[in-house]
């Protein structure tokens, strides 16, 4: 759970995407943030009006995130 925590974006944003921190993931754009739960290697996000669960993995400051119906998305570590 540590390794996913820091400011991601998408490859050719210039800002984030969201920050997961400790307890929650914080979505820039619409200044939410949200509960989260990891278990192993599934990501669960408890979002207002559905609930959201994905596989993820990491590669070195890349995390993919693969939903149920078998989209993917990367994104990049953001350097403090």
């Amino acid at each position: 759970n540590d390794n996913i925590q820091g400011v991601w974006r998408y490859k050719d944003d210039e800002n984030s995407t969201f920050a997961i921190e400790k307890d929650s993931i914080y979505y820039t754009d619409q200044d939410q943030s949200y509960k989260y739960s990891v278990d192993q290697d599934s990501l669960s996000i408890n979002f207002d009006d559905y609930p959201y669960k994905s596989k993820f993995h990491l590669n070195m400051d890349q995390l993919v995130l693969e939903n149920d119906i078998g989209g993917l998305d990367t994104f990049y570590r953001m350097v403090k």
